[in-house]
């Protein structure tokens, strides 16, 4: 609802008073003018009242659109300069071991390289909670969904005296929710990230290209860098996306409750 649609709704009520759809019956000219006086006085109170709660409610910016302006805004530019879109993964390396009639081969797998692209893509899960004042401060609680999440390894294996062969590692992670409690006591300059919580880390899809005859280990492979991802993952959002988030908050006014 906005101001608009309350001045429409007084307008009606008038117009629908001056056509006389809502008159009594029959009085004296005495008792007509004071309760025409009466009504009145009713109507523009009610009126007023409707008014300036619709005002009120439209001066005082949502906690809606308190996180759309940060996530789609600052966020954007505080990601931008920190380098985090796509952001650089570690390093690392998987052994194995393959069991044969010949006896146990010994097997390797290191990566390098490493991104991971889709935290600038972050929005909201549903709608905001807020602003509250919660001890004197003024807080907004907002789930925060990431529906893009990918990464990427240049890598080569490694199966007992065959030659190494140059992999390329990817993955999509499903949807991943992130909570977040943001604050600004009164007289603190600025908002902050109070609370930071990941709720969900979504579903590792791995898919490898150029394995060639080690294909028939992709299981073996695929099982271990999908932990690695969803690791990853974690240690991004908890460290990074928290601390570009912490940036990005101070830098927009947040609506005082």
């Amino acid at each position: 609802m906005n101001l608009n649609y309350f001045i429409n709704i007084s307008t009606l009520i008038f117009s629908h008073r001056r056509k006389g759809y809502w008159t009594k019956p029959p009085m004296s000219q005495k008792d007509h003018w004071s309760t025409e006086a009466e009504d009145s006085w009713k109507m523009l109170f009610f009126v007023s009242c409707l008014i300036l709660f619709a005002g009120g409610a439209l001066c005082l910016p949502s906690s809606n659109q308190y996180v759309d302006n940060v996530i789609h805004t600052t966020l954007q530019n505080v990601i931008q300069n920190e380098k985090y879109e796509p952001t650089h993964l570690p390093d690392y390396t998987f052994e194995y071991t393959d069991k044969t009639f010949m006896g146990k081969v010994h097997g390797k797998a290191e990566y390098k390289d490493g991104s991971l692209s889709g935290l600038s893509q972050v929005a909201r899960a549903g709608d905001c909670q807020g602003p509250a004042n919660i001890s004197g401060s003024t807080v907004i609680n907002c789930t925060l969904s990431f529906n893009n999440l990918k990464t990427s390894y240049n890598g080569k294996v490694k199966y007992g005296v065959l030659p190494k062969k140059g992999i390329e590692a990817k993955a999509e992670v499903s949807t991943t929710l992130v909570v977040v409690g943001i604050a600004k006591g009164l007289n603190e300059r600025a908002a902050s990230v109070k609370s930071f919580a990941l709720r969900q880390i979504g579903q590792v899809t791995p898919h490898y290209t150029g394995l060639g005859p080690l294909n028939k280990y992709v299981k073996v492979l695929e099982e271990n860098y999908r932990s690695r991802v969803a690791a990853e993952v974690t240690n991004v959002i908890n460290n990074r996306f928290k601390y570009a988030l912490n940036l990005a908050v101070a830098q927009v006014p947040m609506p005082l409750r």
